[in-house]
């Protein structure tokens, strides 16, 4: 994986992995999973739902993630290509996650947006529905996360090209910087709808500070 990307870290509050429950020391309106931990020039950072990123020392650890957790926020260190719903996040770039039951699409939301637990059983049912609608029909959800809520689209699973690299694949990026693979992302191109996507690739030579994949269409084969 990217050694900037770290799945944990130790801290005076005790071990934070990616899905622990963390709340903020110096803000008090900061709570919530851990989506990414990151090292950085100063030592390491930890993000919170996906929006707020603060240095480590700065968190208690409230509660330990739960399975479903670490698999949701590992998903491109430890490629998730396919599933039978996809969950399409405007607030992560139009990142697009999979899974394989309507109960793991709920831990999904309920991790990355938040979600009423009120409406769990109509829930459930809308998402099941999108499996079985002819039209590929989206069911739109609204979390509890940030002023007006994150949004999240959640359809059946759609065939699609495999992505050109596998993980440990050496490869160029702008034609120049030679890297090695470490994760891999799907990311859909248009914002009203899953239209046209694109894999990104995570590099494992990302220099310090330097977070974001690359682009299929910006990747060769090193030769």
């Amino acid at each position: 994986m990217n050694p900037n990307n770290l799945l944990s870290i130790d801290t005076a509050a005790g071990t934070i992995t990616l899905g622990s429950t963390v709340r903020s020391t110096r803000y008090a309106d900061v709570q919530g999973p851990v989506t990414a931990i990151r090292r950085q020039p100063g030592g390491a950072s930890i993000e919170v739902s996906g929006r707020h990123s603060d240095f480590s020392q700065y968190y208690q650890l409230l509660a330990p993630p739960c399975p479903q957790a670490q698999e949701i926020f590992t998903q491109a260190l430890v490629p998730v290509l396919s599933g039978r719903f996809e969950l399409r996040l405007p607030g992560d770039g139009d990142r697009i996650y999979f899974a394989e039951t309507a109960e793991q699409v709920l831990a999904l939301l309920d991790l990355r947006i938040g979600l009423s637990h009120d409406f769990r059983e109509q829930d459930l049912r809308a998402v099941a529905g999108t499996e079985t609608s002819e039209r590929g029909d989206e069911v739109r959800f609204r979390g509890t996360y940030g002023g007006v809520g994150q949004l999240a689209y959640v359809r059946r699973g759609q065939p699609r090209p495999a992505p050109a690299y596998a993980v440990g694949n050496r490869v160029c990026f702008y034609s120049s910087t030679v890297a090695t693979i470490s994760g891999i992302r799907l990311y859909a191109d248009d914002r009203r709808q899953y239209g046209a996507t694109t894999w990104f690739y995570e590099y494992a030579e990302a220099p310090s500070g330097s977070m974001y994949p690359m682009s299929e269409l910006h990747t060769s084969l090193a030769a």
